[in-house]
């Protein structure tokens, strides 16, 4: 069985951290959904950046709240969130079962693999 990796841009990601009513307003004001969340991505397309880098990929949020209300292991699941966001800005997505199927194991497979080298080297 062959794993098709997706094809990797260059470029920079930002990262960004924010707490319970600034990821609602983000989620409310971008997907209309008025509930605060755990992860979401913008491809540079949106320009809503705070990073202004001409090779700026997209931006990740992250509500480490939240992720931690998720899992008893916070770390895990902000690298899993991560993760996550990084697919979605390489064009995953999972709007039908099919493409989350597909997209959420390419995420474990990463998840597994980078956590495995964590627990091996301490990186993280």
């Amino acid at each position: 069985m062959t794993r098709r990796i997706p094809k990797l841009q260059q470029g920079d990601i930002s990262l960004v951290f924010l707490n319970d009513a600034k990821m609602r307003f983000l989620n409310r004001s971008f997907r209309g959904k008025d509930i605060t969340t755990d992860v979401l991505s913008f491809v540079s397309g949106n320009k809503i950046f705070y990073a202004a880098k001409e090779k700026l990929l997209g931006e990740i949020f992250i509500n480490p709240f939240q992720a931690k209300r998720q899992s008893n292991i916070a770390q895990r699941e902000i690298l899993l969130l991560i993760i996550h966001g990084i697919l979605h800005l390489l064009g995953f997505d999972h709007n039908t079962p099919q493409k989350e199927k597909k997209m959420f194991a390419l995420q474990e497979n990463f998840l597994l693999e980078v956590w495995k080298e964590k627990k091996r080297s301490k990186f993280l």
